[in-house]
């Protein structure tokens, strides 16, 4: 942002302009303070720039409809939808999720490089946030044969495009434990330039979980069951809550999950087709599942 774009804000923010869009007569969800506020929103240049009262070029009148942040898918593969970035949002878009984070490996595997900056530039054209975590490894170990082989310094590129938020689940667990000279300089990479690293742990000891945590791994979204989400949890690591088209366990996982420990879980669908989005929904139905089980 420039400094008349920001100080631009700043003025809208403090009624000396009017904004550019405000949503009157709103009921607010403040999840901070978990509770509803009766409140105007006022948008500009697509950021929340104040809650309160507000004038607005643009009024559209809430009528004292629920006003509610977007979901967020935490981990998924656009591709298993079978459909482009800006395709695949209108399926999402309507089912409250505004944001996703996407780890394009199952292009990448095919055409590498080129693939992930395809995705990024078509990224760019969808009606919804589409936030990337790099392929770690690509192919997922070193005896499959794939379209592509990408190194560390293949990937240190891309993380100059600022739709880049990390390192993508690390599957290959021999790579990590015995410190493999470009998994190594991957995960290094990733932390020297303060970005976050995904993990995928299915299945792995406790020992094996020490060792993800020693080299910054923060996530893992192949938990099955409330004691692995347990152990994950203990040693610090976030845990996503699961439910695609194939792998579902978002009911066997939410057991572990209380009120001390609930800000260390966040949903994920992983791998959803199409036909499964439209008929079931997204992260809007694992909050519909979470709900019922209370």
């Amino acid at each position: 942002m420039d400094k008349e774009l920001f100080r631009h804000q700043i003025e809208v923010a403090a009624k000396e302009k009017k904004a550019a869009l405000v949503i009157k007569h709103a009921k607010v969800m403040d999840v901070f303070n978990q509770e509803w506020l009766d409140a105007d929103v006022a948008v500009e240049n697509g950021q929340i720039v104040g809650i309160g009262e507000y004038e607005g070029e643009q009024e559209l009148d809430a009528a004292g409809q629920m006003l509610v942040p977007g979901f967020i898918d935490g981990h998924v593969h656009i591709e298993s939808s079978m459909v482009t970035p800006a395709e695949f949002s209108k399926a999402v878009v309507p089912r409250g999720v505004t944001t996703v984070v996407t780890d394009p490996h199952e292009i990448a595997n095919v055409s590498g490089i080129t693939g992930i900056r395809f995705m990024l530039e078509e990224a760019r054209k969808a009606a919804l946030n589409i936030y990337f975590m790099l392929p770690s490894c690509v192919p997922a170990v070193s005896f499959e044969r794939s379209g592509a082989v990408l190194k560390a310094k293949d990937l240190r590129p891309l993380y100059q495009e600022k739709e880049v938020l990390g390192l993508a689940e690390v599957m290959d667990y021999v790579g990590v434990e015995q410190a493999e000279e470009d998994m190594l300089q991957k995960l290094l990479d990733a932390q020297n330039e303060n970005k976050l690293i995904d993990g995928h742990l299915a299945g792995l000891t406790d020992r094996l979980i020490n060792v993800y945590r020693t080299a910054s791994v923060q996530t893992d979204h192949e938990v099955t069951t409330a004691g692995e989400a347990l152990e994950r949890v203990k040693r610090g690591m976030y845990v996503m809550l699961r439910e695609g088209s194939v792998a579902k366990n978002e009911k066997n996982v939410l057991p572990a999950v209380n009120e001390k420990n609930a800000r260390r879980f966040f949903f994920c669908t992983d791998d959803k087709h199409l036909d499964d989005l439209m008929a079931e929904g997204s992260i809007d139905e694992q909050v519909r599942m979470s709900k019922k089980k209370g």
